[in-house]
C-alpha cells in the first residue's frame, strides 16, 4: 500500500488486494456456521430451562413436600392452636413453595408475639420460633391493658393472664393508644422509670403497687406497704430514691408514718407526717 501525499490519496497494491480477498469458504461460510451453532445452542438451552421448570413444578406440588408437622417454640402465653390458625398453612401446603418470612409475619399478628423465625426442615417439617412480649406494667384505662418494655400497649387482659404488676393510672386513652411519639411519651417514661426502679437493690419495683400520671404533679408513686404517696414530678434521677431511702430509714428510726413525701426537689425531700391523733 502506499500513499500519495500529493493527491491525498492511499492507493493499495496489488498484493494487498489479493491477500484480503473476500471468499465463501474462508469468511462466509465461518460466519454461518457459528450463527447456526449459537441458534442451536440457545435452542437447547431454552429447551432445558423449559424441562427443568416443569420438572419443578411437577416436584414442588408432590405430596412428598407437603407440611406435615409444625413446630412451634418459645411460646409461654400464646398457644400453638392459635399461632397455627394465623399462619394461613392449610393441609396441602407445600413447604417448597411457601413463603417462610410471610408466615412469620402473619404469626407475629397474635398480640403477645414480639417477632416470629420460620425455618423450613425439609422435606416436610415446619419450625417456628416465638419471641414474646415482655409486660413491664399494666395500665389502667376502660380495662386493663399490658404495657411492653417499648412502652406500647399490646394486650387487653383477660381473666387467665397475670396480673402481678404496677399499675399505670391517670392516663387518657387517646394518648395510650395514640401512634405520635409525643402523645405516647408518658408511658415511654413510665418504661424508664420501673427500669431505673428494677436496677435499685433498696426502694425498688417491688415496693411499688401504682405508678399514677399527671399534668400538673408529673409521676406520683404509690407503695404496697401502707399506699404511701410519694411524688417524683415530672423528671426522676437515681438520686432523688437515694434520698428516699435515707428519709424511710430515719422515720422508721424514729417510729413516724409518712402520709406523704415530695422529692419534686433538687437537694431536699419534703415530708408530710401522719396525724395520728
Amino acid at each position: 500500500m502506499a500513499v500519495d501525499y500529493k493527491n491525498k490519496t492511499i492507493k493499495r497494491t496489488k498484493h494487498y488486494k489479493k491477500r484480503h480477498r473476500i471468499t465463501f469458504k474462508k469468511d462466509i461460510l465461518p460466519a454461518i456456521l457459528f450463527f447456526f451453532k449459537g441458534v442451536a445452542a440457545a435452542a437447547m438451552l431454552g429447551g432445558l430451562l423449559f424441562l427443568g421448570h416443569t420438572l419443578y413444578l411437577k416436584v414442588k406440588s408432590s405430596p412428598y413436600f407437603y407440611v406435615r408437622s409444625v413446630i412451634f417454640q418459645g411460646c409461654d402465653n400464646a398457644s400453638d392452636k392459635d399461632l397455627y390458625a394465623l399462619s394461613g398453612i392449610k393441609p396441602n401446603t407445600s413447604l417448597l413453595s411457601m413463603d417462610a418470612k410471610v408466615v412469620s409475619d402473619k404469626v407475629a399478628n397474635h398480640p403477645w408475639v414480639k417477632r416470629a423465625i420460620t425455618q423450613k426442615q425439609l422435606p416436610n417439617k415446619l419450625k417456628i420460633k416465638v419471641i414474646e412480649r415482655e409486660p413491664v406494667a399494666i395500665v389502667s384505662l376502660d380495662g386493663l391493658y399490658y404495657l411492653g418494655e417499648s412502652g406500647v400497649i399490646f394486650k387487653k387482659l383477660e381473666k387467665a393472664d397475670g396480673a402481678d404488676y404496677i399499675v399505670v393510672t391517670g392516663i387518657k386513652k387517646s394518648e395510650a393508644f395514640s401512634k405520635k411519639a409525643k402523645n405516647r411519651r408518658k408511658l415511654t417514661q413510665v418504661v424508664k422509670l420501673i427500669e431505673l426502679l428494677k436496677s435499685r437493690e433498696v426502694f425498688n419495683d417491688k415496693n411499688v403497687s401504682e405508678i399514677n400520671l399527671s399534668r400538673d404533679n408529673g409521676i406520683t408513686l404509690y407503695t404496697y406497704d401502707g399506699a404511701l404517696s410519694i411524688k417524683v414530678g415530672k423528671s426522676f434521677s437515681s438520686g432523688q430514691f437515694d434520698r428516699l431511702v435515707t428519709i424511710l430509714g430515719k422515720l422508721k428510726e424514729r417510729d413516724v408514718s409518712a402520709e406523704r413525701i415530695d422529692l419534686d426537689y433538687d437537694k431536699r425531700v419534703v415530708v408530710k407526717v401522719m396525724n395520728n391523733s
